[in-house]
C-alpha cells in the first residue's frame, strides 16, 4: 500500500510592512496607534502563531531524512536601532518584533528548528518605485496640519530631521543595496549555509546596529539636526498672557489708572 503523502512545512518567511508614519507623538491619534499595533504588530505575531502547529508536527520522524523547518522574520532595523525622534510607530513596533522573535527562537531550539532574524537596511528599488516627491513640500504640508502648539514646538526638529541624512529608514544620497544580496541570504539561510540567529543585509544595516549600541543618544539626535527649542518657553509665556488678557477684558471694559503712592493705590484694601 503507498504511503500517503504527507505535508511538510519547509519554511516561513514573515515580511511585516516596511513603511509607517513619521510624526510627534503628540500629534497621533491613539487610534492610528490602535491601528498600527494591530497591522503591523498583532497581524504577525498571529500569523506565526497559525503556522507553529505546522512547523512543530512532523518533527524528525523515524526512519526519514528531516530536514528541519526555517522561519525568517523580517524588519527593517535602522530606525529601531537610533529610535530617532518622529518614529513613534516603527521603533515601537519593530523592537517589540525583536523581542518577539528572541522569545520565538528560545521556544523553538530545543525543538531543532531555527529562527533566523533578518535586520534589513536600505535597498536599492529605483527599478520598482516611482521617483519621489519633493521632501520640503511634503514637510510643509505635514506640518500645517498639526495643531498650533505642535508646529511650534516640533516644527523645526521635525523639517530638520526629515531633511537629515537619515530619514524614513534610508540613507539619503547612498545607493541602497542590491536586491539579489537580499535574494542570495534568503536562500543561504534556508539551505542552512548561514546559521546565525539574526542577520543584518542591507546598506546601514551593521553601521546603524553599532551605532545604536555604542554611540550616545545626544549625540545621534544632534547629527541629526535636533535642536534645543529656545522660543518655546517664550510663546507660552506670550499665549499664557493674551489667555489672561483677554478673559479679563470680557468682564470689563474699561482701564483705570491708579497713580502709584497715592492713597488708592491699594483698591482692594477694606477700609
Amino acid at each position: 500500500m503507498a504511503k500517503p503523502d504527507t505535508l511538510y512545512l519547509k519554511a516561513v518567511l514573515l515580511i511585516p510592512a516596511l513603511n509607517y508614519q513619521t510624526s510627534p507623538i503628540a500629534t497621533i491619534p491613539p487610534g492610528r496607534f490602535s491601528d498600527v499595533f494591530n497591522t503591523h504588530l498583532l497581524h504577525p505575531i498571529v500569523t506565526i502563531q497559525t503556522f507553529l502547529p505546522l512547523l512543530t508536527a512532523h518533527l524528525n520522524p523515524v526512519g526519514e531524512k528531516w530536514i528541519p523547518p526555517k522561519v525568517l522574520v523580517f524588519t527593517p532595523s535602522i530606525i529601531s536601532s537610533i529610535n530617532p525622534p518622529f518614529h513613534a510607530p516603527e521603533a515601537t513596533v519593530c523592537s517589540a518584533l525583536t523581542a518577539f522573535t528572541e522569545v520565538l527562537t528560545a521556544e523553538l531550539r530545543p525543538l531543532s528548528i531555527p529562527v533566523t532574524h533578518m535586520q534589513l537596511g536600505t535597498f536599492d528599488f529605483s527599478s520598482f518605485a516611482p521617483a519621489r516627491r519633493q521632501i520640503g513640500a511634503g514637510i510643509e504640508s505635514a506640518v500645517t496640519n498639526w495643531p498650533e502648539s505642535a508646529q511650534v514646538a516640533y516644527g523645526r526638529n521635525y523639517a530638520a530631521q526629515t531633511e537629515s541624512a537619515v530619514s524614513g529608514g534610508r540613507i539619503r544620497g547612498m545607493k541602497g543595496s542590491s536586491l539579489r544580496r537580499l535574494h542570495s541570504s534568503v536562500f543561504d539561510v534556508i539551505d542552512g549555509s548561514i546559521k546565525s540567529d539574526s542577520v543584518r543585509i542591507g546598506l546601514g544595516a551593521s553601521v546603524y546596529g553599532f551605532v545604536g549600541r555604542w554611540a550616545p543618544r545626544s549625540l545621534v539626535t544632534w547629527m541629526m539636526g535636533i535642536r534645543k527649542v529656545d522660543e518655546l518657553s517664550s510663546w507660552q509665556t506670550s499665549s499664557a498672557e493674551t489667555s489672561h488678557a483677554a478673559s479679563d477684558n470680557e468682564g470689563s471694559h474699561d482701564f483705570v489708572a491708579v497713580a502709584e503712592g497715592s492713597d488708592a493705590a491699594n483698591v482692594w484694601r477694606e477700609s
